[in-house]
């Protein structure tokens, strides 16, 4: 009896080890893309404003360290100023992870900011600067929040989607709540996840310094162009680190 139940212990323990060790090897794996973000000069970027300007980096600046900086209006005069977003031109991009630091500099009221993924071909977004997208929010009190603009995306259960009050057109999928965000001017780590399973279509998670934040599910598009933001208020971005992810079959 004890040597019957001795073997089946081990058949079990195998097989445990059988199911994790496959998991493990489905799991997606991230190769970094050496040339997405170069931190000399724009290639392989252009820029988009909402007076109609496609060309000219006039709000952007890299600086001797590779930190990207988008520069403000001091006023943040919200009829008049202007936006504009730093957009992917080489492919349009799937299955991947895109890591940062960022922070706000300057002391501009109405600190907002974002970065864009799975943007579209066509500029339909704030007076043309930007493709309809799925917008992480980096804007101050919102940070992590998933706004619609114009692509359509589920909360994965646990998270909450809702009209924006101030954006009618726009549905926002907020973060959890209850999170320690870092002061302004202070460096805080995000990392954004964009897969495409089987179960979940395509995926939008979000983590802030380690945690991870939000997910929404079941996404309008698979891939599409990736657009820094600047909204009128001067922000840093350093560490940008781009991975594709690959999963073995």
């Amino acid at each position: 009896m004890l040597k019957t139940l001795m073997t089946v212990c081990s058949f079990y323990s195998l097989s445990a080890v059988a199911v994790n060790t496959e998991l493990t090897h489905a799991a997606s794996t991230p190769t970094i893309v050496q040339d997405f973000f170069n931190g000399k000069d724009f290639t392989g970027w252009k820029t988009s404003t909402n007076n109609g300007v496609s060309e000219g980096h006039e709000f952007w600046r890299i600086l001797p360290d590779g930190t990207l900086r988008a520069e403000g209006d001091p006023d943040h005069n919200p009829t008049t100023r202007q936006q504009s977003g730093l957009y992917t031109v080489r492919q349009d991009y799937g299955n991947f992870e895109l890591s940062f630091d960022y922070r706000y500099t300057g002391k501009e009221r109405g600190k907002n900011s974002g970065v864009w993924v799975l943007g579209g071909a066509r500029f339909v977004s704030s007076g043309g600067a930007f493709p309809a997208s799925i917008e992480v929010q980096l804007r101050l009190g919102w940070e992590g929040d998933l706004l619609l603009k114009q692509l359509s995306l589920e909360p994965e259960q646990g998270y909450v989607l809702s009209n924006d009050a101030r954006r009618p057109n726009a549905r926002l999928a907020a973060r959890r709540e209850g999170l320690s965000i870092n002061p302004v001017q202070q460096w805080t780590a995000m990392k954004i996840r964009v897969e495409t399973t089987a179960k979940e279509g395509t995926s939008v998670s979000v983590w802030l310094d380690g945690q991870l934040v939000n997910k929404g599910i079941h996404a309008g598009r698979d891939k599409g162009r990736i657009i820094f933001q600047s909204e009128g208020a001067d922000i840093e971005w350093r560490n940008i680190q781009f991975a594709q992810l690959t999963t073995p079959e």
